[in-house]
């Protein structure tokens, strides 16, 4: 359940691979860049979530940031997900009220779909029919890419937070756990339905979307991260504008406080937050900053 909700809030369902890759012996730009700020450095990693662990460590751009970071900022606590009060928030938050189930909230042919979907992956949906479609997206997307043999565990986001309580740095997070579940309590039934059943259809396109997601993120290209990773999304305009465009620019205003300290930080967010127009990096070039891909 909790590797379940840290996707969904940071990754939005979608896979990915990170690899460390050399032309020759030179290597190849990533998945993070370098701003300056009046007297202090700020750096940003996109992320991705779910990793093999054969893909760590990441590569040595993303470890020199790290190294040169006084503090490391998340999107969220990852400390505070594995707290019981946390992890009951999160079932009150992912249970229907008692009277109402996926039977009586979906329409028939999400429900068949989601029924398929679940059995599928071995799942008997009968089990979930007390959650909220968000949840059984979520679910249904994490045991998907486990069974591919993917974990939360290797995640960037995760393996430097690690090497930050380890190191003594100190760890913040641009919103809080509960911030992120209110995000889904927003959502009407409908647009519920329809992030399930967004996050279904990609199911038979994973495994052909590895290949191209793995090309963007050796070149650390944005424009096919953002192609890749968010143009699904995109398709569901209130759902992209509420996780990811909202999102950002409120980041965007704690990003620039951060550039007016005299610390250095490491920010790592979601791969897919840093790409296209509404991205952090197109964000903050627009503000005037000037950035170095690593």
């Amino acid at each position: 359940m909790i590797k379940a909700l840290r996707l969904a809030c940071a990754g939005f369902i979608i896979p990915a691979l990170l690899l460390l890759v050399f032309v020759g012996t030179i290597q190849a730009q990533t998945c993070a860049w370098k701003v300056n700020g009046a007297s202090n450095t700020v750096y940003l990693i996109g992320s991705i979530h779910l990793l093999k662990a054969d893909d760590l460590p990441p590569p040595a751009a993303m470890e020199q940031a790290f190294a040169d970071a006084d503090v490391v900022v998340l999107e969220t606590s990852l400390d505070s997900l594995q707290s019981p009060e946390i992890q009951q928030f999160i079932l009150m938050r992912a249970l229907y009220p008692e009277g109402k189930s996926l039977a009586t909230e979906l329409s028939d042919s999400a429900l068949y779909l989601a029924r398929e979907s679940a059995a599928g992956l071995g799942l008997d949906i009968d089990r979930l029919l007390g959650f909220k479609p968000w949840f059984v997206a979520v679910t249904m997307n994490v045991l998907k890419l486990q069974q591919m043999g993917f974990n939360s565990a290797y995640g960037i986001d995760h393996y430097f937070h690690t090497k930050a309580r380890e190191q003594g740095k100190a760890i913040l997070g641009l919103e809080s756990v509960r911030f992120q579940l209110g995000l889904f309590s927003e959502l009407e039934s409908g647009d519920q339905e329809e992030f399930l059943l967004q996050s279904i259809g990609q199911f038979e396109e994973i495994q052909a979307m590895l290949d191209s997601i793995l090309q963007a993120w050796e070149k650390g290209d944005l424009a096919g991260i953002d192609d890749l990773l968010n143009k699904h999304f995109k398709a569901y305009h209130d759902l992209y504008d509420l996780f990811l465009v909202r999102r950002n620019h409120h980041w965007m205003q704690q990003i620039e406080s951060f550039l007016a300290e005299d610390k250095n930080y490491l920010i790592i967010v979601g791969a897919g937050h840093l790409a296209g127009e509404e991205g952090l990096i197109r964000l903050l070039e627009q503000r005037g900053f000037t950035l170095r891909q690593l």
